[in-house]
């Protein structure tokens, strides 16, 4: 088990998101929900909404 999460950790994938199959990228994935938890009170109402008209 230690070495599953020694990977994980090389990864930049979280246990959780390791067996979550509707993320593709999870690495890319955290990192995105990391740059989202420092943006101003505004600025994820704005991205959401960037990212809905995406799809």
């Amino acid at each position: 088990m230690q070495m599953f999460l020694y990977i994980c950790e090389f990864l930049d994938v979280e246990l959780k998101d390791f067996f979550e199959e509707t993320v593709e990228s999870p690495g890319k994935f955290n990192e995105a929900v990391t740059a989202f938890k420092s943006l101003s009170p505004k600025q994820p109402e704005l991205l959401t909404a960037f990212v809905k008209e995406m799809k």
